[in-house]
């Protein structure tokens, strides 16, 4: 099942809490993280946008991880990541 992301809210939580955050304070730059990392995702290749999905949400959680604290090593991670979904048959071919 492919959920609507445009409110981001499936991810929010999860990506919230992997950096560390409690307050609701930064929803909006989480939010714009994580719609730009999906669009990311789909330029490079991705078709299956699915935010049940255990590497679409680590994809999340890390670009907003090197983007939100600037970490070089997570913005490489996601990359890395990318690559290998974007590779991979299930995730470049559309879903019957």
């Amino acid at each position: 099942m492919t959920r609507s992301v445009v409110d981001g809210s499936p991810l929010l939580p999860q990506v919230r809490f992997a950096l560390r955050i409690k307050s609701h304070a930064f929803d909006q730059e989480i939010l714009q993280l994580i719609a730009a990392c999906l669009a990311d995702l789909s330029i490079g290749g991705v078709q299956r946008i699915d935010t049940d999905d255990p590497l679409l949400r680590r994809a999340s959680v890390l670009f907003c991880k090197g983007h939100f604290d600037n970490s070089p090593y997570f913005e490489q991670a996601y990359e890395d990541l990318k690559k290998s979904m974007t590779l991979a048959r299930e995730y470049v071919q559309p879903q019957k």
